[in-house]
């Protein structure tokens, strides 16, 4: 599979299963300056089964399946990481994982753990 046929995949599985949620960056080191940076996206949302509760993964933990496609569409240019926001259902939540999944050297899926 060509990493342009995974992301093909991803993205109509995405558009299927999906929902629509927001990326949220903070920039700024003071509550006055702090402003966001932000992008709507569309993400693959789950939760995790009682028994996946191991290595640091808490009951409400939620996994964030995405595609490269939605960061380019959104103007997203860089990938999420640790510290920023996933906004779901209204609910702002942390972003406590982040896993970038590559064929070759080109990024196909963004997998990230949130919490909140």
């Amino acid at each position: 599979m060509t990493p342009q046929q995974a992301i093909a995949a991803l993205d109509r599985g995405i558009w299927t299963a999906g929902q629509s949620i927001a990326l949220r960056r903070y920039t700024g080191t003071s509550a006055e300056s702090r402003v966001y940076l932000e992008v709507e996206a569309r993400a693959v949302v789950t939760g995790f089964a009682p028994a996946e509760l191991v290595d640091g993964i808490k009951q409400g933990d939620r996994t964030l399946i995405m595609s490269p496609t939605e960061m380019t569409r959104g103007k997203w240019c860089w990938p999420p990481r640790i510290g920023d926001k996933a906004v779901i259902g209204g609910r702002e939540t942390n972003v406590e994982a982040v896993t970038l999944r590559e064929i070759g050297d080109v990024l196909v899926r963004i997998e990230m753990r949130v919490r909140g």
